[in-house]
């Protein structure tokens, strides 16, 4: 009996981890699209997923939706504002050296986390919503409701991105320029656009992580920090 009781739950343990490990790869894979056409190292990245957070939180206080319902809207404005930064800014260093890439990021995260402390405050916000407590029930697995929605949202939108970069002309530029910048640029591939639309794609997942991870853990301005 105790031998089931224990596998009961750990099979709910490494299930709930999996399903949070998808949100999670979400999030590695706005960096890892940055890092892979760019080669620069965003450390303003966990920063942009609690920007993310607090869009979900605002949206879930402000209408009572929960915070999965404000994804596109902190998708869409993560977007605009990554292809905003990367176009007037760190576009200028992506041929720097890594260490001069190191600063202008870690000051982009100290930069945000203040604009979080200013409109937020210090204070923690959490979503207490009765959603929160739901469960699906697969045999012996209990799986949370929101880690269950988080991981299937996390998926559609990996395998949307991969999709289109594999098959939307835009992608294939991406991946062109990706693989020899230098022939990117001569064959005319207007790679200072490409690069502004990749950190846009990078800062939007990141967002739409943040949304998914919203009714998780509450949210806070130094969070990226303190899991460091």
């Amino acid at each position: 009996m105790e031998r089931a009781v224990l596998i009961e739950l750990y099979a709910n343990v490494v299930v709930g981890g999996l399903l949070l490990g998808a949100v999670y790869a979400l999030i590695a894979t706005g960096l890892n699209v940055i890092f892979g056409v760019m080669r620069m190292v965003n450390f303003a990245h966990g920063e942009i997923v609690v920007a993310g957070m607090y869009v979900g939180y605002g949206f879930w206080h402000l209408t009572g939706l929960p915070a999965v319902a404000a994804l596109p809207l902190a998708a869409a404005a993560l977007f605009g504002a990554g292809y905003a930064f990367q176009r007037l800014v760190a576009n200028r260093f992506v041929e720097a050296a890594q260490h001069v890439q190191f600063i202008l990021f870690i000051g982009l995260a100290l930069m945000i986390t203040g604009v979080h402390a200013m409109l937020f405050g210090p204070d923690l916000r959490p979503i207490q919503s009765a959603a929160g407590f739901d469960v699906y029930r697969i045999g012996v697995l209990r799986l949370d409701a929101v880690r269950t929605q988080g991981a299937l949202w996390a998926f559609v939108l990996i395998a949307a991105l991969w999709a289109w970069l594999r098959y939307a002309v835009t992608g294939k530029a991406i991946r062109a320029a990706a693989e020899n910048l230098a022939g990117g640029r001569a064959i005319g591939i207007r790679v200072a656009h490409l690069f502004a639309i990749v950190a846009g794609i990078g800062f939007a997942c990141a967002g739409a992580a943040g949304t998914l991870v919203a009714p998780l853990f509450d949210t806070h301005p130094i969070l990226p920090a303190i899991s460091r």
